[in-house]
């Protein structure tokens, strides 16, 4: 290890660590422990001194990294500082910004919920009347309408005249010979009543 070099680089090589020599009117302690975290997954970190003067960073190499060359690591490291101060700064002055564009989305949210209720409606708790009267209870909708006021067409009047009287089966067989047309004149149509075929001698 060359003495000017680590003086130079504020890092002091060992066999098995390295000591970082941060100046605390330069870096805030919130950067140091951000540039200290990114090397958490290869190095074991101990952050010591006096914040007002000097901060002391150990970085040691885990066990199963022993081939981590800790200069490069000590280097890394004040990369990192400058990479966190940076984002500190832009973070810190575009503070404002960032609140303005929120405040603006913020109040087009507001609008376009206000868009959906145009006209607010007045008197929400009373009642709206309806024009249409409930039925009581045991009472039909359409209680006044009958099934007989319902004028039939001129086919269904001639269908409820057939059932409803006996048929002239004599028109039926006319013309066949050997059929006793006389006989079978008054007999019923029997196809939707087969009950009545027991009252037949």
């Amino acid at each position: 290890m060359v003495e000017e070099d680590s003086i130079l680089d504020n890092i002091e090589i060992h066999k098995n660590f390295a000591i970082i020599s941060i100046n605390p009117k330069l870096y805030p302690l919130s950067v140091i422990y951000s540039a200290a975290y990114w090397l958490l997954d290869r190095v074991h970190v101990i952050i010591d001194g006096d914040p007002d003067t000097e901060i002391l960073v150990e970085i040691r190499p885990k066990k199963d990294l022993k081939e981590i060359d800790l200069k490069e690591i000590g280097y890394e490291f004040n990369d990192e500082l400058i990479n966190y101060s940076v984002y500190t700064v832009q973070a810190t002055r575009n503070k404002r910004l960032r609140e303005v564009i929120i405040e603006h989305a913020l109040a087009g949210n507001t609008k376009g919920q206000q868009s959906f209720n145009p006209r607010p409606q007045a008197n929400l708790n009373q009642k709206q009347q309806c024009n249409i009267n409930t039925p009581q209870s045991g009472e039909q909708i359409a209680g006044n309408w009958k099934p007989g006021e319902q004028p039939l067409e001129n086919d269904e009047l001639e269908t409820v005249k057939q059932r409803s009287e006996p048929i002239k089966n004599d028109s039926l067989f006319k013309g066949v010979p050997g059929i006793d047309t006389e006989g079978i004149t008054n007999v019923k149509d029997y196809r939707h009543k087969p009950e009545d075929f027991n009252k037949i001698d």
